[in-house]
C-alpha cells in the first residue's frame, strides 16, 4: 500500500494530505468535545437546575415561617411551577432525533418536578409524588439541591429536577454527533475543493520545470519556466532557469572556443603551407624559408602551450610551487628579459617600488609568466617612445602592482571582455597587432589562484593600467 502512494502524482499526495489533515482535525474536534463538552453540559444543567431551585427557595422559606410546617406545600410548589402556556410558544418546533430521544414541545411544556425536604434530607412533598413522604433523598439528586434559609437556619432543601431527566446526555450526545458530521462532511467538500486548486497551483511550476527539463535532455531549448512565487519552489525555478542559461552560455563559449582554436591553428598553418610551396616550386629561399616555418612552429608551440595551460587550470590540475618572492628583485628582472624588445620600440620603463613592500609567497614561475603577458601585450599595443610605467605598493593585506603603458587604450566596449579567452580588441585578427587572444585570459587565472585579483581602466588613445593585487601571507 505504501508503495502505491508514493508511487502516485505529487498532486493526488497533496490532495490525500490534505484530507487526511481535514479527517484527523475533525476526529480530535470530536473527541474533544466528547471528553470535554458533555461533562460540562451536565454541569450546566446542574447549575441551571440549582439556580432556579435557589430563586424558588426563599418563596418556600416564607411559607415555612408563617405556618411553621411543610403540612400543605405541594399546592404552593404546583402554583410555582406552572408549565408555560402554548401561546407563549413562539416558533418553537419540535426537535427531529430518533424516537427514544425525541423532545417535543409536550415535553418542553412539562413542569419540572419540585422536591422539598426537611434540613436532613427527607423527603416532605413531591409535585410529580414519585417519592414517598419521609424516604431518604436519592443520592444522585444531592447536588441538584438548594438549601431554605428560615432566618440563618436551614430547615430543608429545595430540588428542582428538569422535565427531561437524564435525557439531556444522550440528546446532546447526538446533537454534538450530527453538528460534527455535518460540519465534518462541509469541510470535506469544501477542502477537496480547496485541495484541489491547493495542489494545482503547487504542483504547476513543478511540471513546467519537469517539461523544460524533459526538453533539455533532449538536446532542445527549452522554453524557461516564469518564476511565479518567491518561495523554495520559485527559488528552484530560478535556479533552473540560471543553470539553463549558464549552460546555453558555455554551449557558446565551447563553440566559439572550437572556432577560435580552429582560426589560430590555421593561420600558421596556411603560412607554412605557402613556405613549403614556394620551396618545392623554387621560388623560396631554403634558408628564409626555414626561418619562416620555424617561427610558426614556435607560435604553434605557444598555442598549445597556452591551451595546456587553461584546461590544466579549468581541471583543477595546477599546482602552484609558492616561494618566497622579493618583489624588489623580482620585478627589475622580468622587466630586464624584455629589455631588447623596450629599446627596439623604443619604450623607456620607469620601475617605481615602495620601500616597505612586504615579501610574498608565489610560484615564481607563474607570477612571471602573469608579468610577461602584461608586459608583451603592453609593447605590442604601445608605439615608438612610448612609456611603461611599474608600480608596487603595500596595501592592507595585499600588495599592488600595476602597469601603465601611453599605447593606444582600450574602448569601453571592448574592457569588460577583454579577459575572455580570445577576445581580442582588434577585431580583423591581424597577427600583427594581436597574439593568440589567451594571455589575459591565462593572467586572469593566474592570479586568481594565487588569490589576487587583476583588472584594467583604460581609455581610447589615452592608454591603460593593469592592477594587480597579491595577498600578503603571515
Amino acid at each position: 500500500m505504501l508503495e502505491q502512494v508514493l508511487g502516485w502524482r505529487l498532486r493526488d499526495r497533496l490532495l490525500v494530505s490534505y484530507l487526511m489533515v481535514i479527517v484527523i482535525t475533525i476526529v480530535v474536534i470530536g473527541i474533544i468535545v466528547g471528553w470535554l463538552g458533555l461533562p460540562r453540559i451536565e454541569n450546566v444543567l446542574v447549575l441551571s437546575s440549582r439556580r432556579q431551585a435557589f430563586q424558588l427557595a426563599p418563596l418556600l422559606a416564607d411559607y415555612y415561617n408563617r405556618s411553621g410546617s411543610w403540612d400543605e406545600v405541594i399546592p404552593l410548589i404546583h402554583a410555582a411551577n406552572q408549565p408555560l402556556p402554548p401561546d407563549l410558544m413562539i416558533d418553537v418546533n419540535p426537535i427531529a432525533y430518533p424516537r427514544q430521544l425525541k423532545l417535543t414541545v409536550e415535553m418542553l411544556s412539562t413542569p419540572n418536578q419540585l422536591i422539598v425536604t426537611d434540613s436532613h434530607y427527607r423527603v416532605v412533598a413531591d409535585s410529580r409524588q414519585e417519592l414517598d413522604e419521609g424516604q431518604p433523598l436519592p443520592a444522585d439528586l444531592y447536588p441538584l439541591a438548594a438549601p431554605i434559609d428560615g432566618h440563618g437556619q436551614i430547615i430543608g432543601q429545595l430540588i428542582m429536577v428538569p422535565n427531561f431527566g437524564n435525557d439531556i446526555t444522550p440528546l446532546a450526545t447526538v446533537a454534538l454527533r450530527r453538528t460534527l458530521l455535518g460540519a465534518g462532511l462541509l469541510a470535506g467538500v469544501l477542502g477537496l475543493v480547496t485541495s484541489f486548486f491547493l495542489a494545482k497551483n503547487l504542483t504547476a511550476p513543478i511540471l513546467a520545470l519537469n517539461r523544460a527539463a524533459r526538453q533539455l535532455a533532449a538536446g532542445q531549448s527549452p522554453v524557461l519556466p516564469a518564476v511565479r512565487n518567491q518561495d523554495e519552489i520559485g527559488e528552484l525555478t530560478a535556479t533552473f532557469n540560471h543553470m539553463v542559461e549558464a549552460l546555453a552560455t558555455q554551449q557558446r563559449l565551447r563553440q566559439q572556443l572550437v572556432a577560435d582554436i580552429a582560426h589560430e591553428l590555421r593561420t600558421p598553418l596556411s603560412i607554412m603551407q605557402l613556405e613549403l610551396e614556394g620551396l618545392e616550386d623554387g621560388l623560396q629561399e631554403p634558408a628564409l624559408a626555414a626561418h619562416a616555418l620555424y617561427g610558426e612552429l614556435k607560435k604553434l608551440e605557444q598555442l598549445i602551450e597556452d591551451l595546456r595551460l587553461i584546461s590544466l587550470v579549468d581541471a583543477g590540475g595546477l599546482q602552484l610551487e609558492k616561494e618566497t618572492v622579493d618583489l624588489g628583485w623580482f620585478l627589475p628582472t622580468v622587466v630586464q628579459s624584455w629589455r631588447k624588445q623596450l629599446d627596439q620600440q623604443q619604450i623607456a620603463v620607469t620601475i617605481d617600488l615602495a620601500p616597505d613592500l612586504p615579501p610574498l609567497q608565489a610560484d615564481v614561475r607563474r607570477l612571471t609568466q602573469v608579468l610577461n603577458n602584461l608586459i608583451s601585450n603592453a609593447i605590442r599595443y604601445t608605439p615608438e617612445d612610448g612609456r611603461l610605467t611599474i608600480k608596487a605598493q603595500a596595501q592592507p593585506q595585499t600588495v599592488l602592482i600595476t602597469l601603465t603603458d601611453t599605447g593606444l587604450g582600450i574602448s569601453a566596449e571592448d574592457l569588460p571582455h577583454i579577459f575572455d579567452r580570445f577576445y581580442r580588441a582588434d577585431h580583423s585578427r591581424n597577427r600583427k597587432t594581436g597574439g593568440s587572444g589567451l594571455g589575459l585570459a591565462i593572467a586572469k587565472q593566474l592570479v586568481t589562484l594565487h588569490g589576487g585579483r587583476i583588472w584594467a581602466e583604460s581609455q581610447p588613445s589615452q592608454g591603460t593600467t593593469f592592477f594587480l593585487t597579491l595577498p600578503i601571507t603571515d
